[in-house]
């Protein structure tokens, strides 16, 4: 139900919100539940689309998760080309799938610093199983 968020550009936010937050509650009972990489991902990339989070959300998840210094400089100086160049030498000739989610993070995290959504939503729809 979220992931239809990146796949659909016309996905209204606050029926992404009612969908994460019925997902999360069976996430919170579930005290098994190990929250991996691609989950930051789409939580990161739904709090950049401007999603509000229930209250009692963990707000330090991706913490852990580090970005290239050298993008960050190039996000903080506005080079978007040049950012656009290092992402395509880091995906190279590699599919999307290939790619690890360290990875992914990172190059998702940069995109939504930037605000090019298109551009995330393309990858994630690409990375992102269906479920997760």
């Amino acid at each position: 139900k979220v992931i239809k968020h990146f796949l659909d550009n016309n996905e209204k936010n606050s029926k992404t919100e009612k969908d994460f937050k019925s997902v999360y509650k069976k996430i919170k009972k579930n005290k098994k539940y190990f929250v991996s990489i691609k989950d930051v991902i789409v939580i990161d990339s739904l709090k950049a689309d401007g999603l509000t989070m229930p209250n009692n959300f963990k707000e330090n998840i991706s913490s852990q998760l580090t970005v290239p210094q050298n993008l960050v400089d190039l996000v903080e100086q506005n080079q978007i080309g040049l950012v656009m160049l290092k992402i395509i030498e880091i995906i190279g000739e590699d599919n999307l799938t290939d790619l690890d989610p360290e990875t992914v993070y990172f190059l998702s995290s940069i995109l939504n610093k930037l605000n090019m959504k298109k551009i995330r939503n393309n990858i994630l729809s690409e990375v992102l199983p269906l479920r997760i």
